[in-house]
């Protein structure tokens, strides 16, 4: 019984280290809706010309 409480303590700190540094990445929601949908917008017209010059290239033959 003492060998499980010996492992119980890193075990739990495992457990409990992982769940914080889980919380803490989560992205938080921005209180200014207005420029997360603009920021969103700028970042799709972005993909989409990358997208579109990439596409019009020729292949290179070998």
């Amino acid at each position: 019984m003492s060998t499980l409480l010996w492992w119980s303590l890193p075990i739990l700190t495992l457990v409990v280290g992982t769940a914080w540094a889980i919380w803490k990445a989560k992205p938080r929601r921005s209180n200014r809706t207005d420029k997360a949908i603009l920021d969103r917008h700028k970042f799709e017209q972005a993909v989409t010309r990358v997208t579109e010059s990439d596409s019009t290239k020729q292949p290179v033959k070998e």
